[in-house]
């Protein structure tokens, strides 16, 4: 029987069922019996005739086309089929059974057939088959049934990648390697995280086949499994099995200690060696300096041999020495160095130093010859010279590259959490790096940031490695070790220490860095020599985000919508140019990175196997989601939330989003900027450039809307309100002569009235005129007003003071509580003139930065923001202003008693140290007969600075607070504010010149201090990486859009080592773009949809786009109002509040439901999610 008929060596795939005309095609046939005794297929040529056309098929599919198909298919060897007709003729069942590509017995036949003939015409054929063969047992055996069952899964398989992400198997603990207590570890590791450390360590240590994660697992009508590569369409009856990575992505959930993880796997490999980089070609045996030189061992002899040949000597001339044979103590050093594993030499070090032996073994470092085997196997031209071998040393260390903001975190982890075994070598901006031979043999963990790293670029040129001279340097202290400092100078050479080293491990902290293959970061690593590469992310691509631990507000949806979605599931979902952006970022990373041989040796294999078939524009083909979630579990390393759960618990985390109403002043500022965007907008017909989206639109213009929703001011320009009024009259002519819509028309007279009512306002317009958040104060004579507040004089009970000023008044009191009024006057017309000459001088020193286009900032906002004095281009000038401020400061500090006192006129720029009440108790009495003793400090114009000030002021005796934004100029509004109400914080922004240094060393005093009860970060900088759980509130000043972004924030607090329950709030305005955003934002979240650009998604730019003016906020009995006496409570004076204000903030909680429409821009149905709203007046 020929073995193309041996049905038991086949897969029985399935059946296919056809209706015929009759059984008198049975009189033109003349059956064979197969082996499971149904008949051989007769093939297209007899049941032509016979078979019914497409719309009888119960296939749905024309029946003759596939009777066609199923011959071409028999033809070449790709199936083999019987048949069975059915009582009573008129049905024709076909049993289809899978010829794998490795069948015995056929000399390899079907692996040489025709690509272009045979293989690449018969894929889209196969294809069609397996998706119309059932494998209902019924229909098997020849009998009618109503039921389906696809060889294929038939249900329309509309995961992403967030959602295979998520469904990743945990680790299965590994028993040989599960430690919890991990020798030269403090802490005891928890048992997942134990789990984890022993799956990588069997990756690393083990040298294990594992399944090609390419072909996916077919299941045959009798249970056997066959193997299918869905793109070639490739069976075979064994899985390919291909090398496994001694690496990988950990990327375990944010928060769950992978730093622990990477220090236990570091600890527990400790003093393993990695292997010479292998070549089949160069045959690289280890050695060591003492080895090579004397041993008489066959590697060292054809070592020292091929030396030789290559200086073209007859034998190879090291240095003199006696030619006796190794003594037993240098046959030890030797095999200490090369096979060092389990030996536990540290714990005999103080013997061995004892003995004089310690150095001896650290300079003996184990090395071998890497030759340039291309240049060696490739025929010699004419003139060529052999370069020799390059020394690669092998080291068991582990280097570890970090971005500049975790490098002292890292630093503070392995002093947290390990015993002092460990060797660090810390590598900073302006580290020189040793000697390779040092580096390999002196230290466990080489520790750098991304830029050091990058440093090294400079120094690629290895062919000076490549070299036929040897080491000559005599022996260390009379012993035949040498220590060898010849030929070393990374400057003359080009070559980067790291270059020389054979590395044991690699491991990249926020590794997601890793998926970009055009930088020189990433050219950098491929040039390194390493035996285990690691990635660190809790996001190893933009969209698979590490965000459930702990979450108290996962989305739940309704069961009334389950049937709704049902229908949405069986039409298949659309892969995104963003989720090709994904794929590509994690071919990267496993291509170029990881460099897994299967897929860096042909650099187009993931884009074929993986990436087409997920990006066809019908929808992932089948099996193409399971090759990828194959391809994911075999390289990434994460455990499954309830698997974390088990073991560790979060603190529980309440999340808020804090609805609040704009101040009336604020108010009438954003009315403006609607109204200047909808004069725009009916003025140019809305044709053209838009005003705000389009790529050359002047980027300022989105961020200024934003920023007013905290506070914003335009002092140079007061928002074009003059030249607006100026053209009222013609404006709303032009667009009745324009035939504009009646909306239209009425929205250009409601924005020309907001315009005139703001020029109008004499307080707002002067507001305008001060880049300063102005708090309103109260009981303040009318003459200490008229000197200290920028503003004029008005009829309303409060005076408009900014924080500044309220501080140096506060200042001066207390240092002279006994000042006249007409003291407190003087000294605040000297602050005046100081501050006016501070400003001239800081303003002269602010250049436009180079490359910014719509750089039109007002330049006092500017210097709010930046506070850095910068260079001008006249020095005569600069020396004339600075010798100016220097006199008016003279003048101030006249004033003052003792000149060694802080002064409180300038702006904090980095770090604020307020001054502590309780340093004034002496003189407190004192200040109570002050002319200002009863000056209370009210609502500012913003809103949620406000709510800040309160939470800060309810909160921060026993909690701190994190506070972010994306504004650092919001940020500087905070600091002052928090510097009015005396509460001491820490801001890092990188508009304040703070350096990668200072940044770490504020993240240590903020975790060690409790003097520090603020930290103020900018979102970009302080969203990734760090660990700050000793705050445990955290407040975002305005909606953050992305979501990983915003869970990354969170997790610097919500993380293991959180002790107290946090507090998440996030401040928004009423009816605004602010709120919209958090609707839409959750409503995406739920969906299959990618998040896009903010200013990309149609919602959002809808509601930016078309201008709706705000009411003023209601007056709410209870309302919020910040009230607080400038001095404290005195002794002898009862507290006076300010008018209109009742003490504490009063807010009352409502829960918003949203709809589960996602096209609507609502969310769905979630499990209670607070949404608070605060009032203020």
């Amino acid at each position: 029987m020929s073995p193309f008929e041996a049905l038991d060596n086949f897969l029985p795939a399935g059946t296919l069922k056809f209706l015929l005309s009759g059984d008198s095609c049975l009189k033109a046939w003349k059956p064979r019996i197969a082996s499971d005794g149904w008949y051989f297929f007769p093939g297209h040529g007899i049941l032509n005739d016979f078979i019914v056309d497409e719309n009888t098929s119960d296939e749905d599919h024309d029946a003759s086309d596939l009777v066609l198909l199923l011959d071409v298919l028999i033809e070449h060897h790709f199936i083999a089929a019987t048949c069975f007709i059915g009582l009573p003729g008129h049905t024709l069942y076909v049993r289809v059974y899978l010829i794998p590509f490795d069948l015995a017995n056929v000399q390899g036949q079907l692996r040489m057939r025709d690509e272009t003939s045979v293989l690449s015409p018969s894929r889209p054929r196969l294809k069609l088959l397996l998706s119309r063969i059932c494998q209902g047992s019924q229909k098997w055996e020849g009998q009618p049934s109503t039921k389906r069952q696809s060889l294929l899964a038939e249900t329309v398989d509309n995961r992403s990648m967030i959602d295979l992400y998520a469904a990743l198997p945990s680790p299965v603990g590994v028993p040989e390697y599960f430690l919890r207590e991990v020798p030269g570890m403090r802490s005891i590791l928890y048992t997942y995280q134990a789990r984890t450390v022993s799956a990588m360590m069997a990756r690393e240590v083990r040298k294990d086949t594992v399944p090609d994660p390419v072909y996916i697992p077919i299941k045959g009508i009798d249970g056997g499994i066959f193997h299918l590569q869905p793109t070639t369409m490739e069976i075979l009856r064994e899985c390919p099995r291909v090398e496994q990575a001694r690496g990988g992505i950990l990327c375990e959930e944010l928060g769950t200690g992978k730093t622990v993880m990477m220090l236990a796997l570091i600890l527990a490999t400790l003093d393993h060696l990695p292997e010479p980089e292998e070549n089949p070609f160069d045959y690289r045996p280890v050695m060591t300096p003492l080895s090579f030189r004397y041993f008489p061992t066959a590697d060292c002899e054809t070592a020292r041999r091929r030396i030789a040949q290559g200086n073209k000597m007859k034998k190879y001339k090291g240095p003199a020495s006696s030619s006796r044979i190794p003594s037993l103590v240098e046959i030890l050093l030797h095999q200490c160095r090369v096979q060092p594993a389990k030996l536990q030499l540290r714990t005999f070090q103080e013997p061995l130093e004892q003995h004089g032996l310690w150095k001896y073994l650290k300079f003996n470092t184990p090395f071998y010859h890497h030759f340039d085997v291309q240049q060696e196997t490739s025929r010699p031209r004419r003139g060529q010279v052999d370069v020799g071998p390059k020394v690669m040393y092998l080291s068991a260390a582990t280097l570890i590259i970090v971005p500049p903001n975790l490098l002292a975190q890292w630093v503070s982890e392995i002093t947290k959490h390990c015993h002092d075994i460990l060797r660090i070598l810390e590598v900073r901006k302006d580290t020189p790096l040793p000697h390779p031979s040092d580096i390999a043999s002196q230290y466990d963990i080489v520790l750098m940031t991304y830029a050091r790293f990058n440093h090294e670029e400079k120094y690629i040129n290895t062919s000076r490695l490549f070299s036929w001279t040897t080491c000559t340097c005599p022996g260390y202290q009379g012993s035949r070790v040498p220590r060898c400092r010849c030929n070393y100078d990374p400057k003359k050479s080009k070559a980067s220490p790291l270059l020389q080293i054979r590395w044991k491990r690699l491991i990249v902290d926020e590794g997601h860095v890793a998926g970009n293959a055009r930088t020189s970061f990433s050219s950098l690593i491929k040039m390194l020599s390493v035996e285990r590469k690691w990635i660190v992310t809790g996001t190893p691509t933009t969209n698979l985000l590490g965000l459930k631990l702990g979450e108290g507000s996962e989305l739940r949806y309704p069961e009334a919508d389950d049937n709704d979605n049902e229908a949405d599931d069986q039409v298949a979902r659309t892969w995104t140019p963003t989720d090709r952006s994904d794929l590509v970022k994690l071919s990267t990373m496993i291509t170029q990175f990881l460099e897994i041989p299967q897929f860096a040796t042909q650099l187009q294999f993931f884009d074929s196997y993986i990436i087409k078939p997920l990006m066809d524009p019908s929808g992932p083909r089948p099996g193409a989601i399971q090759v990828l979630m194959q391809l994911m579990s075999a390289h990434m390393v994460r455990h499954r939330i309830e698997d974390v759960e088990k073991d560790v618990l979060l603190p529980f985390m309440n999340q808020e989003t804090v609805l609040l109403h704009l101040d009336p002043y604020a108010l009438k500022t954003y009315n403006i900027m609607q109204a200047v965007i909808a004069v725009n907008a009916i003025d140019s017909q809305r044709v053209g450039q838009d005003y705000l989206f389009h790529a050359q639109a002047d980027p300022t213009h989105l961020l200024n809307v934003y920023r007013a929703l905290f506070w914003h001011v335009d002092s140079e320009r007061l928002f074009n309100l003059h030249e607006i009024v100026e053209n009222a009259d013609k404006s709303i002519r032009t667009a009745e002569e324009r035939n504009n819509s009646p909306q239209d028309i009425e929205l250009m007279r409601k924005s020309l009235e907001h315009a005139r009512s703001a020029l109008n306002d004499p307080v707002w317009v002067a507001l305008q005129g001060h880049p300063y958040i102005h708090h309103r104060v109260y009981h303040m004579p009318l003459s200490i007003v008229e000197t200290w507040s920028r503003l004029p004089p008005n009829t309303s009970p409060a005076a408009f003071v900014d924080p500044e000023r309220l501080g140096s008044l506060r200042a001066f009191i207390r240092k002279r509580p006994l000042s006249r009024q007409d003291n407190v006057i003087s000294y605040g017309k000297e602050v005046a003139a100081e501050e006016k000459q501070r400003i001239a001088f800081n303003l002269a020193h602010i250049r436009p930065r180079k490359g910014k286009k719509h750089d039109k900032k007002d330049p006092k906002t500017s210097l709010k923001e930046f506070g850095a004095v910068r260079t001008t281009d006249s020095a005569e000038k600069r020396e004339e202003m600075r010798r100016e401020l220097l006199a008016a400061q003279a003048r101030l500090e006249a004033f003052l008693e003792d000149d060694n006192e802080d002064n409180h006129s300038g702006n904090h720029a980095r770090q604020a140290v307020a001054t502590s009440p309780a340093r004034y108790t002496v003189a407190t009495k004192l200040l109570s007969s002050s002319p200002v003793a009863n000056v209370r400090i009210g609502n500012s114009t913003s809103s949620k600075l406000d709510y800040i000030l309160e939470e800060v002021r309810r909160y921060s005796p026993t909690e701190k607070f994190l506070i972010f934004s994306k504004s650092p100029l919001t940020l500087q509004y905070v600091a002052e504010g928090l510097t009015l109400i005396e509460t001491k914080f820490l801001l890092t922004t990188q508009a304040a010149g703070v350096s990668t240094e200072q940044r770490q060393q504020m993240v240590t005093t903020f975790e060690t201090s409790d003097l520090y009860r603020v930290f103020l970060l900018e979102l970009k900088h302080g969203a990734r990486g760090l660990n700050l759980v000793a705050a445990s509130r955290v407040i975002f000043c305005e909606p953050v859009w992305q979501a990983d972004v915003e869970t990354q924030a969170i997790k610097r607090v919500h993380r293991i080592g959180q002790k107290r329950p946090v507090t998440v709030k996030t401040l928004a305005i009423r009816e605004t773009s602010e709120e919209v955003m958090v609707t839409r934002r959750e409503a995406l979240k739920s969906s299959a949809q990618k998040q896009p650009k903010l200013t990309d998604d149609r919602r959002m730019r809808d509601f930016i786009q078309n201008p709706a003016f705000l009411q003023p906020a209601p007056d709410v009995p209870g309302t919020s109002a910040l009230d607080l006496p400038l001095f404290g409570e005195l002794p002898g004076r009862q507290a006076s509040a300010a008018p209109g204000s009742t003490g504490a903030a009063a807010v009352h909680v409502e829960v918003l439901a949203g709809r589960s429409d996602a096209e609507t821009g609502e969310p769905p149905q979630k499990r209670r999610r607070g949404v608070r709203f605060a009032d203020a007046p």
